[in-house]
């Protein structure tokens, strides 16, 4: 298996879990922490499913070389791969909407939880970013689309 075979099934593997943890284990047990970890795994599943479209492309030579960073992997993917495979511009905007999520939790200072919502707040109270139960589970329908997309160009590529 080639190493962007094994990044798209990493992808897989988060977005099942995401998806498990939204439709399934939440509505269990109601615990508004999970929220976070099913971000975690959505924007973990969109990193990966980058990763692996960037490698295809690197392996068939359409691209000299995968960068390194984080900021530069997603505006390649954005001018190249979505280019070159017709990926909805929406996908690209909650790439930036779940980034920027997982971003703000690693520079807040204050998480609150307020009804089916968790709000993450900045130290300096300017920007409050809130995530709720329909947001996530309309980040996993899109994220599916895209690790579907992603899956169905490297069939494209195993079949010959």
């Amino acid at each position: 298996m080639e190493p962007f075979e094994l990044q798209l099934e990493e992808a897989k593997k988060a977005l099942k879990t995401a998806d498990h943890l939204a439709y399934i284990t939440y509505p269990l047990v109601l615990d508004n922490k999970l929220m976070l970890l099913i971000a975690e795994n959505i924007y973990r599943s969109i990193i990966k499913t980058i990763d692996s479209l960037l490698n295809y492309d690197k392996y068939y030579k359409r691209i000299p070389v995968v960068p390194e960073n984080q900021e530069e992997k997603i505006m390649m993917f954005r001018t190249e791969i979505c280019r070159r495979y017709n990926i909805s511009p929406e996908i690209i905007l909650m790439i930036k909407d779940i980034k920027a999520i997982a971003e703000s939790r690693k520079n807040s200072d204050l998480e609150l939880f307020r009804k089916k919502e968790l709000i993450i707040i900045t130290e300096d109270f300017s920007r409050a970013k809130t995530l709720s139960l329909k947001k996530v589970k309309d980040y996993i329908n899109t994220t599916k689309l895209l690790v579907n997309k992603a899956d169905l160009i490297l069939k494209n590529a195993r079949r010959f």
